[in-house]
């Protein structure tokens, strides 16, 4: 009889000890790390995890990042890709840097995969270069200080706004106090400017005048 009940006793612990190795992963019990080993490797394109398994924002997503991208849809001016997780992009055949291209189509085909790098985020859309692309030859947004001191140069001026070149992967941002007069009578292209890092994001740069 004592014989059976042991038996009995051993039979129940070894089929509680194989439901424990075959729970669901977010389980973590001793002794199964061979059953779960495998599972806690499995790649999932669909989510784009961040700390802790975090879901991960477009907007989180620094410039200079490296990113595979499937081509979904292609226009006259690019290529529009699907980069996992949700998440679209968009790459302009000016990034190419080989002239003057007449149409996306010569480049890419829907299907294609492309290694592209992250230039910035707009309009819930992820703009993306190629990986190769000159501007990511430069400093990342992230490099720079918070009041750091730096030479730029004017590129452009908006109505609001001034685009000024200081040697990042993107063209910074200045935005002058109201002035009296147009800004791109105050501001001209190529003018030298000393400004400073005022704000960050990983997308972004903004400088103030020193």
């Amino acid at each position: 009889m004592r014989s059976r009940r042991r038996l009995l006793a051993k039979t129940l612990l070894i089929a509680l000890a194989l439901g424990a190795c075959y729970a669901p992963d977010s389980l973590n019990f001793a002794g199964c790390s061979q059953v779960h080993g495998r599972s806690q490797h499995l790649v999932r394109p669909a989510v784009a995890a961040g700390a802790e398994g975090s879901v991960r924002k477009m907007e989180d997503l620094p410039t200079g990042e490296e990113l595979t991208g499937t081509v979904k849809q292609v226009s006259t001016i690019g290529a529009t890709l699907d980069l996992g997780a949700g998440m679209s992009g968009f790459l302009h055949v000016r990034t190419l840097g080989k002239g003057k291209v007449d149409k996306a189509a010569d480049f890419f085909a829907v299907g294609d995969t492309l290694q592209v790098r992250v230039l910035g985020v707009r309009r819930g859309e992820v703009e993306v270069a190629p990986a190769d692309f000159e501007a990511f030859k430069k400093r990342a947004p992230s490099d720079f200080a918070i009041g750091e001191e730096l030479q730029g140069k004017v590129v452009g001026t908006s109505k609001d706004l001034v685009f000024v070149e200081i040697g990042a992967m993107i063209t910074a941002i200045l935005r002058p106090a109201a002035p009296a007069q147009a800004l791109s009578e105050l501001f001209q292209t190529g003018q030298a400017l000393s400004v400073k890092v005022s704000r960050k994001t990983p997308t972004q740069l903004e400088v103030s005048m020193k």
